[in-house]
């Protein structure tokens, strides 16, 4: 049971993971875009606008990376409780099979 709670605890956070890199590549591809247009302010319109929205797509990259880890330190603790519980069922069943055999 708690082998199947670890993958399952482990498809979730795959697909969090997956998730995560679509939307850190399309944040990519729009900070390419302004940074292209930051080269060339003049074609599409004020410098303080693109430098604007580049500090708020760092902002955007940055709560994104924190709350990455936030999520990554919880499920390495959940892991951890988890295998922890796994131990702590595999003694028990060892010390059950020690004590029928004996």
């Amino acid at each position: 049971m708690l082998r199947c709670q670890l993958a399952d605890e482990n498809r979730r956070l795959r697909l969090m993971i997956e998730q995560r890199e679509a939307t850190n590549a399309s944040l990519k591809q729009h900070i390419d875009s302004l940074a292209e247009r930051l080269q060339h302010p003049a074609a599409t319109g004020s410098h303080d606008d693109l430098v604007s929205l580049l500090e708020e797509q760092a902002r955007q990259f940055r709560e994104d990376f924190e709350s990455e880890k936030r999520d990554r330190l919880a499920a390495e603790a959940e892991v951890q409780a988890l295998r922890q519980q796994l131990a702590a069922a595999n003694s028990q069943v060892h010390l059950l099979l020690t004590y029928l055999f004996t």
